[in-house]
């Protein structure tokens, strides 16, 4: 099983594989502005996962 934090993590990622396809169709769609708000709450997820990384990290060589 996995653990609650790579369970958040693996989650995270699946939305933004929806996000990412969602943003394909409305690039088809010519629908501009809601593309850019897509690639927001995109980078937004990316933002946290690599604050996730960057946390775990911190907690596995806390000397780095």
């Amino acid at each position: 099983a996995l653990s609650s934090a790579a369970s958040d993590v693996y989650k995270r990622q699946v939305y933004i594989n929806q996000l990412e396809s969602l943003k394909r169709e409305l690039i088809k769609a010519e629908r501009y502005e809601d593309v850019e708000k897509i690639s927001k709450c995109i980078e937004r997820e990316y933002d946290y996962l690599k604050r996730k990384m960057e946390d775990r990290e911190q907690i596995i060589n806390p000397l780095k």
